[in-house]
């Protein structure tokens, strides 16, 4: 079975997204400039926020990365053999990696948590036109009108060829999907939900979280259909999975998303 990765559109604004370094030889501030970032790029593509992490860092502590797994969700900090402590002057910042508090006395570091912004399903995909491609992932819609007159002559205006999507999750654990009453990890759809399409940004889809490597590997969206005036209540999208048998169940969860290929 194929697994996709969700990364949505991150607005970093302008305040005090920053951070302390320090492998010994002096603490380093280190702010991250603003822009709007999706959390990884595809292999070689550069720009992504984990990419300017490493940027920023790798100036005061040669040979540092900082790297988004697919597979994990979990953002590692890597200091290149330097036993480094790192101070969230941002909490805010900390949080959307994944970390819950200041580290000291390691040369790398594993978040706890899931990153914010990303969405990781145990289940594959239900209902895309094609899964392979991103060039096959759509189908065609078109918005040209056609009417008869009731003589029997056939009129039409042309339209335009716009391209959308309408795919499903079903069987999902209630955690992927609900945010938990208690703490707030990250990794559950709802959260996703508020943070990227609920207002209004694009968000990309892995087709294959295995394989992130060129522009054939991922779909950019939004989120919605020309019918939505507005993208109204979370559970429009989501709800108790609806096989028979476990309906009533409230384990186990599924979405519907409409889709929108980002032009």
């Amino acid at each position: 079975m194929t697994y996709q990765h969700w990364l949505g559109l991150i607005d970093i604004a302008a305040d005090s997204k920053d951070f302390t370094v320090d492998d010994g030889g002096g603490v380093d501030a280190i702010a991250l400039t603003p822009n709007s970032y999706f959390m990884m790029g595809y292999t070689g593509e550069g720009g992504a926020l984990v990419d300017h992490m490493t940027t920023l860092i790798a100036d005061e502590i040669a040979g540092s990365t900082v790297t988004y797994s697919l597979v994990t969700g979990k953002v590692t900090l890597n200091f290149n053999g330097n036993t480094t402590a790192v101070v969230w002057t941002d909490t805010a910042l900390r949080d959307l990696l994944g970390f819950t508090g200041n580290l000291s006395g390691a040369t790398s570091y594993v978040a706890t948590n899931e990153a914010r912004y990303c969405w990781r399903p145990s289940m594959p995909m239900l209902y895309p036109k094609h899964l392979t491609s991103a060039a096959s992932f759509y189908a065609a819609r078109s918005s040209t009108i056609v009417q008869r007159a009731p003589g029997g002559k056939t009129y039409s205006r042309a339209g335009s060829t716009v391209y959308d999507a309408s795919v499903a999750y079903d069987l999902l654990p209630v955690a992927e999907v609900l945010t938990p009453t208690t703490g707030t990890v990250y990794a559950d759809f709802e959260q996703w939900w508020l943070d990227v399409p609920a207002v209004g940004n694009r968000f990309r889809i892995v087709l294959d979280r295995t394989a992130y490597a060129d522009t054939d590997d991922y779909v950019t969206c939004m989120f919605g259909d020309d019918d939505l005036e507005e993208l109204g209540s979370f559970l429009d999208w989501a709800g108790r999975s609806e096989t028979e048998s476990i309906s009533e169940y409230n384990g186990l969860w599924g979405v519907q998303i409409p889709l929108m290929k980002y032009v």
